[in-house]
Order: C-alpha cells, then structure tokens, then sequence
C-alpha cells in the first residue's frame, strides 16, 4: 500500500496539511486551520497544523496523532490499514469516513492480503531455519528448528506454516489440534527481525485464525495459545484478535483463548 494512504483510505499526499508542512507554508497554514475549525465547530490553530502524514513517521497534528479512533485502533492491531482488518466492511469508526468518501473506500478494498501461510514442506524448511528472532526475544519463542521437530512427532495432528510476503518467508507458525480437550493450538508464531514492527504479525494472526476455521483436524472452536508474561507487545496483539488470558499460567507462560465458529 503506498505510504500516503492513511489507516481509514484517505490520500495524505494531497492533504493541505501536509502540504503546508513540507512546504513550511504559513499560509495555508492559517487557511486550513480556519476551514477545520469551522468544519468541526473547535479551535484550531496555524501551529497545530504540522503533519507529515497518518503513516509516514514524523510529525502529526494533535487529532491525527492520538485522537483519532481509525489510526488508534488500526495501529493496536499492528494492520497496515483499515484494509486489511477483517471487520472493515462492518466498522463503524471507518464508516464516518468511507460512507462519505468512495475513493477511500476504493483504496482500501484494493488491498489485497500482504501475507500468506503456505505450508512447510521439503522445498522450504531450510527457508525456515534461516528465519531471524530480534534480540532479546529468545525467551519468548522457539525457533523454527524445534518446533518443526516436534511437528514432526505430532505429525498426524499438526500443521507448520511458513508465513510469506511478497513470495519471501517472512515468519513461522503452527497450529496443532489437541484432541483430549479438545481446541485448536498455536504454538510458535514469529516474524523475522527484518521485517518486524510492519504489522506483519497481525496479517499473518488473521490467516491462522482463517485456517482454523476450516476445522481441518476437529470440531472445536477453541483457540488457545500462551504468552510470555514479559512480551506486552505479543499480548496486546492477541488480545486485539479476540483473545483473553483463561487464568492458567505456567511459570513466566499465560493462557489465553478464543472462541470461534
């Protein structure tokens, strides 16, 4: 997705707040800072309108840096835009912008899913051994080469997946189906350094829990999956698909689960 397009479709690009900022144009500054404010019926100052764009790293105005709902909860979910979310056809957030403007709406149903599982076979497992934890996240993930290892013990139970973007592996999942409870495992999800802090994990969270709900081992809609109690990030995540801590916990490890249809 190109980078001006903001989290809700809009086009940062031809934004005249943006403009004036890389601009430096007073100006027009002071032209949209009266236009918003009568638009929204709050004052809103010249020195406040200072954006280098919804997605582009720098500057912001005050609302779209922590005020607006759309940017907030994309970013807690770690989506690359509203496009990408599995609740934009009924979200009401986006709504208020897409129900009167078609071109955003436009934008963000071109996107097409930025990732993949495909499953691992004797083609790319070394692809996978290759795969890269960031430092200091050692604690809370195995690395691909032990859990395909034990794939392969509960080889007739288990499915590994290599998570792909753009035809490149970009992280590791799998899903394993317990039958004596029974529920639907997630055991070792990870997204390579590289490409970390994308919203990579999100996208790839989204096509395990699509996977899962084609009941390919069982019956259950149980989801589970544990999570180190020192990886905030992690949890934020999961909890942001739907997933709430069940109270277990083994040593530094919570449970938290899901239900599905």
């Amino acid at each position: 997705m190109n980078e001006y397009i903001a989290y809700c479709g809009l086009d940062c690009e031809t934004c005249e707040a943006r403009l004036a900022t890389v601009n430096n144009d007073d100006a027009l500054r002071q032209r949209v800072a009266r236009v918003w404010s009568e638009l929204n019926g709050v004052r809103i100052t010249a020195e406040m309108i200072n954006c280098s764009g919804c997605r582009i790293p720098g500057v912001k105005t005050p609302y779209c840096d922590s005020l607006c709902p759309i940017r907030q909860c994309a970013m807690g979910k770690q989506m690359e835009t509203c496009g990408s979310c599995p609740e934009m056809n009924f979200c009401e957030k986006l709504a208020m912008i897409t129900g009167n403007n078609a071109d955003a709406l436009r934008r963000l149903k071109m996107e097409k899913p930025m990732v993949e599982l495909r499953a691992i076979t004797e083609e790319n497992f070394i692809d996978a051994f290759n795969l890269k934890l960031a430092p200091g996240q050692e604690e809370f993930v195995s690395h691909p080469i032990r859990s395909l290892a034990q794939a392969y013990v509960y080889r007739n139970q288990c499915q590994p997946f290599g998570i792909y973007a753009e035809d490149k592996m970009i992280g590791y999942v799998m899903v394993i189906y317990d039958y004596d409870i029974p529920e639907y495992d997630i055991w070792h999800m990870m997204i390579d350094e590289s490409v970390q802090g994308k919203g990579r994990g999100g996208e790839a969270l989204d096509r395990v829990i699509d996977y899962i709900r084609t009941k390919p081992f069982g019956d259950s809609g149980r989801v589970a999956l544990t999570c180190n109690k020192n990886n905030p990030i992690a949890r934020k995540l999961y909890e942001s698909r739907g997933f709430s801590a069940t109270g277990i916990e083994d040593e530094d490890e919570i449970e938290l689960a899901m239900m599905i249809r």
